[in-house]
Order: structure tokens, then sequence, then C-alpha cells
């Protein structure tokens, strides 16, 4: 017989009651491969600014979020079917821009007849 062979973790076992293991903690969520996601990290001031606006500014807001994550830029062209999609229409999404904008979280770049250029500014 080897020393391999010879091996019997059953000899290192110990005696005795066994604490219980502690609770594994569950993970959070992940989008699997193909599905859509929001970049972050977000700072949290930005955030809890965009809390505070009326209506649906915070929705405008994690859509902004979402397509500059999916760019990889902080610039992003505010495509209405992506305001679609995520249930506004895009009068409701004109007033989320403006409180934004207002509020120093987001700069827009308008041009008639398209649709608008949504910079974050880092700085809330």
């Amino acid at each position: 017989m080897t020393p391999v062979d010879a091996f019997d973790a059953r000899r290192f076992q110990m005696a005795g009651p066994q604490l219980p293991c502690p609770p594994q903690r569950p993970k959070a969520p992940r989008h699997k491969p193909g599905n859509l996601f929001l970049k972050g990290p977000i700072p949290w001031s930005w955030l809890e600014k965009a809390m505070r606006l009326p209506g649906k500014a915070l929705a405008v807001a994690l859509v902004v979020w979402h397509l500059c994550g999916l760019k990889k830029s902080s610039t992003v062209h505010m495509e209405p079917s992506k305001i679609r999609s995520a249930g506004m229409s895009p009068r409701v999404a004109r007033r989320g821009l403006k409180s934004l904008e207002n509020a120093g979280l987001v700069a827009v770049d308008r041009h008639p007849g398209r649709a608008p250029d949504v910079t974050i500014q880092q700085s809330a």
C-alpha cells in the first residue's frame, strides 16, 4: 500500500458535538448574458438629488444611466424608443429631463427635430 492509499480523512474528524455552520448569505441577483442591466457605481448623492425631483425624473435618470452604461460614455443620444420601452411618453420624459437639467444633474443639448443629447454631470 502506498502512503497516498493509506490516507484516511476520518482520522482527522473532530469528536463531540459540531457547531452549526453560519447561514449563507444570498448573493445579489445578477443579469444573465443578453439581459439588460444598470451599470454603476452611481454616486448616492446624485441619486438622492434625483429622488427628490417631481414626477418621473428618477425614472428618466435611470434610463440615462442605463444608456450611458451601454455606450460606456457620459453622453448619450436620448432615443425615444428607450423612453417608450421604460413605459413613459415623450412628454413625461421631457419634463423629467428638464427637472434633471434644472437640478444640475445632467446637461442637455437640444436639436430641432431630433432627440436630445444628454450628459451626466458628475458633481451633485
